[in-house]
């Protein structure tokens, strides 16, 4: 018994295991790097068919850029605006200022001669007067600043 039942899945076991064929046709297969060359190649060769018309072509459609030379606003300085003071003031202050520098620097070494600080002082004031007119507060300022 125990061979029959052997033989008998042996032999269900050869029955279902049929061979199949199965008929594909398989595509031709290049590597990799042949197919890259065939690609190249039929596009090199699409090319040279028309390569001097194409050469033509491109020379007669070239176009260049239009270049526009756009001058660069530069903003004129501002003249200051000219701010006008009494002119009786303005003597009065300026004389009072060169007076002070005198009181106050009278024991300098520079100004030890008698009416050496009064010339010094008359001198800026004439340097001033040459770059400023009176009544213009710009005046006192070239004073002030170079009695310093």
């Amino acid at each position: 018994m125990k061979n029959l039942i052997t033989i008998f899945t042996l032999l269900v076991l050869t029955s279902c295991a049929g061979i199949k064929t199965i008929e594909t046709v398989e595509k031709q297969q290049y590597r990799p790097r042949t197919q890259k060359e065939l690609l190249l190649e039929k596009y090199r060769l699409m090319r040279a068919r028309n390569w001097d018309k194409l050469q033509e072509d491109e020379k007669s459609h070239k176009s260049y850029k239009k270049i526009t030379i756009v001058p660069k606003h530069t903003a004129e300085p501002k003249k200051p605006k000219v701010v006008r003071v009494d002119e009786k003031e303005q003597e009065i202050e300026i004389s009072q200022n060169l007076t002070y520098f005198c009181m106050d620097r009278r024991k300098e070494s520079r100004f030890s001669e008698d009416g050496s600080c009064a010339i010094f002082t008359e001198n800026i004031y004439s340097d001033c007067l040459d770059q400023f007119e009176i009544g213009d507060a710009r005046l006192t300022r070239c004073v002030k600043s170079r009695l310093r």
